[in-house]
């Protein structure tokens, strides 16, 4: 019996037996559709090595011609960027045409052209006219022959390319298309009283205008046709029967309903394609990492700008510039600082927002933030604060102070501005990121979340991916063990997703961005779920510990030093401050953690902060300007910190010494994927979604705190165990002042059933369960401790608070990792 010490052929016999049956000597000719997103630019570079690697391994030296399409010229300016760091060195890159025609060491000719894939702009005016002409025109009938009159743009692109190919790679998510970017047809459908089903049945036949084009290029121009795409969820399968099925449980963005839409055409494109002779890859790469970038402006999303497009043109003042939903980047806006519930006694003229309580689930994407505010003649930030009494000038006086007037409490700490009525928030200011993880259709990511998600969803790289896709276009089926499997390769987790894990915490500028004071831990421009909002939950709570650990040595720090620390307070903190550990937990408690974070919310002045460090300026003999002057700072950040987490639709609700719940909002709550124009908003949406399900308010407005992307900051625990709202919702919400009631609530659910938690309390209760375990854990016996050891200590043996990892504990121990079998080694459901 003879032992196979491997399945796959080795590439240096592909690349000499295997590249063309009669060993004719000519280049490989491939197109990539998407060849300068994730996937599709990694496969662009995997054949280009290839093509090098030749050099070497090859009986004779390979020649290329490839194709790549890209979604405009700055998309194709950044891969030609990637293009020359990558391969500059090696080769000999020539430009023939700029952003067009280059030629890498005299064998590879690389060309790009511009691709979209989009519904003709007339089709709105075209169904209209037909529908003019015969009211009783079958409206989706209508649509499909329009789809069927239309070309193939990939086919039209192929057309014009010569000479056979050996492949066409189409690396653009199709599913996604579908599910994110045919608006156009939604809107006719619902005009016309359709509903969903019939929605889906026109995309899909609108898509099977590609499949019949691609089909004629397998038949006439290209040996193969590889199509790649993902599941929606991270190639979350589960075989617990005989049938794989693709969880819905777990998702990167939300759990809403256009995800049950991806999985759809997930499902019935890779049907279409296989019948069509096709192979298709359904990848795990919900999340890649084909570039970091630093400083870069943060792009918007186009239904969240549509939803505060409409709202400003209905709103009868001035919610915001018209212009500033042109800038086509996400703005930074001061907070709102809103009573949580006001009375309302009735519900007139309800604002026409979405009818259901579901966050946003358009991709797009962002990292720690910085604002790049203008700066006085002494090197000073402007107070943030100054932006939001500009705001209130211009909504005509409809702000007043809250406090000192409101409470009866003059002279005490926590003033706070607060809205009322019409709500104004200014002109937008320059939002740019600092490190952001580039990660093809989804956007850009923080470097927290690619942690969490890579460690749950055990995310293939970009690179294995291109590597099996370009393997099977090129050299076709492999002979012991073929990756693709009756046509469709299921690409699960390997271990090379902790490539992108040392990437991540090897590079000290993501390290800060990750573990630093101000770091903003999610910000995906799509609006928040549960995962973004215990993000940054876990990320206030860093910022708090770092200024503890501050105030314990601010009397001692000479007030040069606060002076010159002023043009980088962020920095000065990541030097003067540890990261937190777990250890530092263990002195706190929910109330007084509750207290630091009503001061951080109400922070407005040099006053404001020095209460937070302990110190009261007023109360010094002896004055000194820069230690004011950087506690003004150290005011602005905070404030600043605070709106771009507003900013980006997660509203933080916290509570006042008195009792008195708050919250702080931006122009946008991603929690009910809504544009907010009016103080009491809502108040008005909790009654209206309530009453729609058929449910208590108050038992509603808790589910979507905790199932929807609220940042709460109240001593308190919140629980949900379901999915959805529904009329018995009261029963699978609880609502607990202590740990112990709690952990008798969480013992009393059925092993592995869906459930969340918010709140300090269950935070705190969870931080420390972890921190034990962490703490606990014994090098003696080497791996058995598995994920434990992802944890680091520092120099002093503390265990050091990962944002990102701690997260992945709670998505665990919350039912949403990954089954593959081997999931078990990792932390178990339930606290």
């Amino acid at each position: 019996m003879r032992t196979l010490y491997h399945e796959f052929e080795s590439l240096e016999h592909l690349l000499a037996n295997r590249l063309l049956p009669g060993g004719e000597d000519q280049p490989i000719r491939l197109v990539v559709f998407g060849g300068t997103g994730a996937v599709g630019g990694a496969a662009v570079m995997e054949l280009c090595r290839l093509v090098l690697l030749s050099r070497g391994l090859a009986a004779r030296s390979m020649r290329g011609e490839i194709w790549a399409t890209g979604l405009g010229d700055k998309e194709i300016s950044k891969f030609v960027s990637r293009l020359y760091l990558a391969f500059e060195e090696e080769a000999r890159i020539e430009k023939l045409e700029p952003l067009r025609h280059y030629r890498i060491d005299g064998r590879i000719d690389l060309r790009f052209s511009i691709l979209r894939l989009h519904i003709p702009s007339d089709l709105g005016e075209r169904m209209d006219e037909r529908l003019a002409a015969d009211p009783s025109l079958d409206l989706p009938r209508a649509l499909g022959d329009y789809f069927s009159e239309q070309p193939c743009p990939f086919l039209g692109f192929i057309e014009n390319i010569e000479d056979p190919l050996h492949a066409a790679i189409v690396a653009i998510p199709l599913p996604s298309v579908a599910t994110y970017t045919l608006t156009s047809i939604d809107t006719l459908l619902k005009q016309a009283g359709l509903d969903a089903a019939t929605g889906h049945l026109v995309k899909k036949r609108y898509l099977t205008t590609f499949v019949r084009g691609l089909a004629v290029i397998h038949q006439r121009y290209a040996r193969r046709v590889v199509m790649a795409h993902t599941t929606a969820v991270g190639g979350m399968y589960r075989v617990d029967g005989g049938t794989a099925e693709i969880r819905l449980g777990f998702a990167h963005s939300s759990l809403g309903k256009k995800l049950v839409d991806k999985k759809y055409f997930a499902d019935e494109l890779t049907q279409l394609f296989v019948d069509q002779g096709f192979d298709v890859m359904v990848t795990a790469a919900a999340i890649g990492i084909d570039a970091v970038d630093f400083r870069v402006h943060l792009p918007s999303d186009r239904a969240i700008t549509s939803r505060l497009r409409d709202r400003v043109q209905r709103a009868e003042h001035e919610l915001m510039p018209a212009d500033d939903l042109d800038a086509g980047r996400i703005l930074l806006y001061p907070s709102r600082n809103l009573a949580f519930d006001p009375p309302v006694d009735e519900i007139p003229n309800a604002p026409d927002e979405p009818t259901a309580a579901a966050p946003s689930d358009d991709l797009s994407a962002v990292d720690p933030l910085t604002a790049e505010l203008a700066t006085d003649e002494e090197g000073l930030e402007p107070a943030f604060e100054a932006q939001v009494a500009d705001a209130d000038v211009a909504a005509g006086g409809a702000v007043a102070a809250a406090g000192a007037e409101e409470d009866g409490r003059a002279g005490e700490p926590g003033a706070a501005v607060e809205a009322t009525g019409h709500l104004s928030f200014g002109r937008g200011k320059e939002l740019i990121v600092e490190a952001a993880i580039r990660s093809g259709e989804n956007g850009l990511f923080s470097v927290a979340n690619c942690v969490a998600l890579y460690n749950v969803m055990k995310v293939a790289i970009p690179e294995e991916l291109a590597l099996a896709l370009v393997r099977h276009a090129l050299f076709g089926p492999e002979r012991r063990r073929d990756w693709f499997q009756e046509r469709i390769c299921y690409y699960a987790e390997t271990e090379n997703c902790y490539f992108a894990l040392r990437l991540l915490d090897s590079y000290p500028e993501l390290v800060r961005a990750h573990h630093s004071a101000f770091a903003i831990q999610a910000y995906q421009a799509l609006g928040s779920s549960t995962h973004q909002a215990r993000l940054h939950e876990l990320g206030l709570v860093m910022l708090v510990l770092r200024l503890r650990e501050l105030a314990d040595q601010f009397l001692d720090i000479p007030d040069d030093e606060l002076s010159a620390a002023l043009p980088d307070l962020d920095g000065f903190l990541w030097h003067r401050t540890r990261i937190p550990a777990f250890q530092d937990l263990l002195e706190l408690d929910a109330g007084s953690l509750a207290e630091d974070f009503a001061r951080l919310c109400e922070c407005a002045s040099m006053e404001d902060a020095g209460r937070l460090l302990g110190y009261d300026p007023r109360r010094q003999a002896v004055r000194p300007p820069g230690r004011e002057k950087f506690l003004s700072r150290l005011a602005t950040h905070i404030q600043r910190h605070l709106a771009i987490i507003t900013s980006l639709g997660v509203p933080i609700l916290y509570r006042r010494a008195h009792g008195e719940d708050r919250v702080l909002l931006g122009p946008y709550a991603a929690p009910f994927d809504a544009a907010i124009a009016e103080a009491d908003d809502l108040p008005r949406l909790w009654r209206r979604l309530a009453e729609k399900h058929g449910t208590a308010e108050e038992d509603f407005r808790d589910w979507v705190i905790v199932n929807n992307g609220f940042v709460d900051l109240r001593p308190h625990a919140l629980s949900s165990a379901a999915k959805e709202p529904a009329a018995d919702l009261g029963s699978h919400v609880g609502r607990f002042e202590s740990e112990a009631e709690l952990v008798e609530w969480l013992s009393g659910l059925e092993s592995g059933a869906y459930f969340t938690t918010a709140g300090l309390v269950a935070l705190l209760y969870r931080l420390r369960r972890l921190g034990k375990s962490v703490t606990s854990r014994k090098v003696q016996l080497g791996t058995r401790e598995t994920w434990k050891h992802l944890f680091r200590q520092d120099r002093h043996g503390r265990h050091l608070l990962s944002p990102g990892l701690i997260e992945t504990v709670r998505m665990y121990n919350e039912g949403m990792g990954k089954i593959t079998g081997t999931e078990a080694l990792w932390p178990p459901w339930g606290y």
